[in-house]
């Protein structure tokens, strides 16, 4: 045990500000689960709540408490994590959710099984329903799905420290801070989703998705920027960006001309630069302009989509 505690596989990496209500909930997940060669970093970034007090009654070799001296904020407390965390593998967790019990045993074989991905995330279900909630699996999928949004669910993800450590939480992302970790990832790793059920996700109205989902939008815009950026090799003009949000579905309409132009250049670019599959992007050009039909707007589906679809 000693051993373990000293050298551990895994560190599981849990941020907590204020969330004395859930905290011991979510500790109790992980010390609870099937895999055991694990350290369990919590740092408490200046709860002002029964936080603290709740984390120091737990009498387990494998809880390593840090304190900061203030609050710091989310990303420096994440950057902190991951210079101090033991594990080969670091485990991502949230104060609010649970962790299925074979949770780590499951990451943890997978990522032993394939070398070449840096990160895996899971399935998870909303806390209380029988709603499940999944990503693409897929690097390629993942990587295209990244033209869009957030392709992992933070809380469920484990990753290769060193990988990471080299990129780290970017400052500046506030709430959307993995999003934009993986974009950073994305020219270089392999990355991948599991379908199986991992984690029990608690929604609640002090979340911080509840209650930044504005702050959250306009990061996530700036982002999609920097990462159509990163694709191009260039910087992005703003008729392009409202040209690629209307492709989206979140803009007012493009012209078709404008919107197959577009599309055209992701197309090459993105098998260049970062290595998706010319299959999986073609459904994802499918899938939006079914969704921009769907909203009754007047644009057309290439024929050979359309044939593919059966429109």
């Amino acid at each position: 045990m000693v051993e373990e505690r000293i050298n551990p596989k895994i560190t599981v990496l849990l941020p907590v500000f204020n969330g004395g209500e859930f905290i011991a909930e979510s500790v109790q997940s992980i010390l609870d689960q099937s895999y055991s060669n694990f350290e369990l970093l919590v740092i408490n970034d200046g709860s002002t709540d029964e936080t603290a007090s709740k984390l120091r009654s737990f009498k387990d070799h494998r809880l390593r408490l840090l304190e900061n001296d203030r609050n710091l904020g989310l990303i420096a407390t994440l950057n902190r994590g991951l210079s101090v965390a033991r594990g080969e593998y670091i485990a991502r967790m949230d104060a609010d959710d649970i962790s299925l019990p074979n949770r780590l045993a499951v990451q943890n074989e997978y990522l032993d099984g394939h070398p070449e991905v840096v990160v895996v995330g899971a399935a998870f279900v909303v806390f209380g329903t029988e709603s499940v909630a999944g990503y693409p699996t897929t690097d390629s999928e993942i990587k295209i799905g990244l033209l869009d949004n957030c392709r992992f669910a933070h809380p469920t993800v484990m990753y290769r420290s060193d990988p990471i450590r080299r990129v780290g939480y970017k400052e500046g992302y506030l709430h959307a801070e993995d999003y934009r970790l993986w974009i950073d990832l994305a020219r270089t790793s392999k990355m991948a989703n599991l379908p199986e059920v991992l984690l029990e996700y608690r929604t609640h109205e002090n979340q911080i998705t509840s209650k930044n989902s504005h702050a959250m939008n306009a990061t996530r815009r700036r982002i999609v920027g920097d990462y159509l950026g990163m694709i191009l090799g260039r910087s992005v003009s703003p008729t392009e960006m409202g040209t690629h949000m209307a492709f989206l579905g979140d803009e007012p309409r493009a012209s078709c001309a404008e919107l197959d132009s577009w599309i055209a250049n992701l197309r090459v670019m993105g098998r260049e630069n970062i290595g998706w599959e010319a299959a999986d992007f073609e459904r994802f050009v499918a899938e939006r302009y079914l969704r921009l039909l769907d909203r009754t707007l007047e644009y057309r589906i290439p024929r050979r989509l359309a044939e593919m679809f059966g429109k």
